[in-house]
């Protein structure tokens, strides 16, 4: 899974954008959120997504895909955000589709969770609210990471494997990423010798 920033301006954005759209324009915003946390949506739920924004009626029978297009198809019928928070738990219960931005979708999972507990006074603010809450309760990381540099710095993990060391910027980021195995460290690099430029501190007259 990927490691997202606390302050995640992708989370913020689509929940304003969900919370702002309604009927159809609601499952687009919502289907729009699920791909960019989750793989095959687009081509696994192509065919219920088709008859939700067109209206349509199926010529045979939905077995596969029935639960996420009577969530889908509940979000165009009412404006009830809970709706549209069962609507992404079913996209996510997919069976063919994979999940590897969890942290993201758990993000925004709990952030309509709290809005429907009241304590928000709308999604934005409810997302904004559970990421300052992660902020000070610490992250449950899973078993196998991915996280650019200024996310990771603090953090410790039994292995480390860094992808494409020759091009970092700056030697205090390799650093960063070199010191954070307690176990193995494994480098991944075009060169042999790396020459991450060193930060020069601003000369004042």
């Amino acid at each position: 899974s990927c490691l997202e920033p606390i302050e995640s301006e992708e989370l913020l954005v689509a929940a304003k954008s969900i919370e702002d759209a309604h009927g159809v324009e609601r499952v687009k915003a919502l289907i729009k959120f699920s791909s960019i946390c989750m793989s095959n949506v687009s081509t696994e739920l192509k065919t219920i997504t088709n008859l939700v924004l067109t209206g349509a009626t199926p010529t045979r029978r939905v077995y596969k895909h029935q639960k996420q297009l009577d969530c889908l198809r509940a979000v165009v019928g009412n404006n009830n955000l809970a709706l549209a928070r069962k609507a992404l738990e079913a996209v996510a219960d997919t069976a063919a589709v994979t999940v590897y931005r969890r942290e993201l979708l758990q993000a925004m999972l709990k952030a309509f969770k709290e809005l429907e507990g009241g304590g928000a006074a709308n999604l934005v603010e409810a997302a904004t609210l559970s990421r300052n809450r992660l902020r000070h309760a610490g992250r449950n990381l899973g078993k196998l990471v991915i996280g650019r540099t200024v996310l990771i710095k603090g953090l410790e993990f039994d292995h480390v494997v860094i992808v494409n060391a020759d091009q970092f910027d700056m030697k205090e980021d390799l650093y960063v990423a070199m010191t954070r195995g307690s176990k193995s460290l494994t480098i991944y690099s075009a060169e042999q010798v790396l020459h991450p430029p060193v930060v020069k501190p601003i000369s004042t007259p």
